[in-house]
């Protein structure tokens, strides 16, 4: 998600949304970025193109909504997409926050066939208990842990996350990969899912048609 400024042009997510989680406006705007998902998803399965899965970020803020699983589900089957094309995000910091509630939550879009990913796995003071408690198909390993992975110096912390993902029977994807050779490490520890700039920079919706299509 950017924001195309009419002044300041394609703006970053890491400039406002840290402000619309402050402000409560983040809600309102995750609301609208799923149901353009799924309207995006109708409209390509109308015209008979190629779909993938997208993974949608839920906010902390998300979750101080009661229905927030029950809108989820209402909006997929509005424009009948299949569950399993819908990938929700969850952060570690999130859970912290109102674990009872927040498990209560992705239990049920789980048991909806919903795609749970953990988001940004390495970032902060992971938990274990974290992994144990919710039902979570895919760690997302946060950028920081392709960067600062030097496994000559007998720290190989990024070997053990996704060693740690098979043995919880997770997928794994890896954030921020922008070099070949971090490609080839990921290949090579067995990660199955890659994202990042040495593939793609962010990009409209026009230009993520073309991409399937010329990647398919």
């Amino acid at each position: 998600m950017r924001w195309i400024h009419p002044e300041l042009g394609f703006m970053n997510p890491g400039l406002f949304i840290s402000l619309f989680e402050q402000n409560g406006f983040i809600t309102k705007l995750d609301r609208y970025i799923f149901e353009e998902v799924c309207s995006n998803l109708r409209e390509w399965i109308d015209k008979g193109k190629r779909i993938v899965p997208i993974s949608i970020n839920v906010s902390r803020r998300d979750f101080e909504c009661d229905d927030l699983a029950d809108f989820i589900i209402s909006m997929a089957d509005k424009y009948d997409i299949p569950h399993s094309y819908l990938h929700i995000e969850v952060t570690e910091s999130a859970y912290s926050d109102n674990p009872d509630l927040i498990t209560k939550t992705i239990d049920k879009l789980h048991d909806s066939g919903f795609v749970i990913e953990l988001d940004d796995f390495g970032a902060g003071y992971s938990s274990l208990s974290t992994l144990s408690n919710m039902h979570i198909d895919v760690m997302k390993l946060d950028m920081s842990l392709i960067r600062n992975d030097h496994p000559s110096e007998g720290k190989d912390v990024l070997q053990f996350a996704i060693y740690l993902a098979k043995m919880t029977n997770m997928k794994t994807v890896a954030e921020g990969v922008e070099t070949l050779s971090q490609k080839e490490r990921l290949e090579n520890l067995g990660c199955d899912y890659i994202q990042g700039y040495y593939y793609s920079k962010p990009i409209s919706k026009d230009q993520f048609e073309e991409y399937l299509e010329k990647n398919a």
